[in-house]
């Protein structure tokens, strides 16, 4: 508050974050925490100063802030490529994390020892072949996002996955 004051910027009854409401979807099922992040950023997107956050981080000074994570990388000689949110299918990590909670689910007893005990068996039981699959996979939708898509392309990005818990293909009565 006192920055945007300083600037000018601060207006009576500008609230600090918007979206901090429960709101109800159009069914009067609660928003999903995935609705109320994509409202959020569409309405902030449209540049209507909804919120003190969204005027503050629109500041040329903020913009341009790096955070220190980013720094310690590019002082390393790192390049830093962030994903963009709401798209874990550009990053193949959440398929191998998909396959690791699969196995521990299928073999834990459910109580904290099994789980200690299940945990780095899984790690290890995704072979290298298959998180190789699984960056193919990623890179099939990066060209996806990045060319006009081709018509097996255009199969791959439309496919209509039921579950994130599910591969696609599998039966529903595979996966209990």
């Amino acid at each position: 508050m006192r920055v945007l004051q300083e600037r000018g910027l601060w207006r009576s009854g500008l609230k600090k974050q918007c979206g901090k409401s429960k709101k109800k979807s159009k069914n009067d099922e609660p928003e999903t925490e995935e609705e109320r992040e994509l409202r959020i950023l569409d309405r902030c997107s449209q540049g209507k100063g909804c919120c003190a956050l969204r005027i503050l981080e629109n500041q040329p000074d903020f913009l341009n802030e790096t955070s220190l994570l980013e720094t310690i990388i590019k002082d390393a000689g790192h390049e830093v490529l962030f994903y963009p949110k709401f798209h874990c299918e550009l990053n193949y990590i959440e398929f191998f994390w998909g396959a690791v909670k699969r196995y521990t689910r299928e073999h834990c007893t459910y109580s904290f020892s099994g789980l200690k005990e299940t945990l780095p068996v899984a790690l290890n039981s995704v072979s290298l072949q298959t998180i190789y699959q699984f960056a193919n996979h990623s890179k099939h939708w990066m060209s996806a996002y990045i060319s006009s898509l081709t018509p097996e392309q255009k199969e791959f990005a439309n496919h209509v996955y039921k579950s994130h818990r599910r591969e696609p293909g599998q039966n529903n009565h595979d996966s209990q």
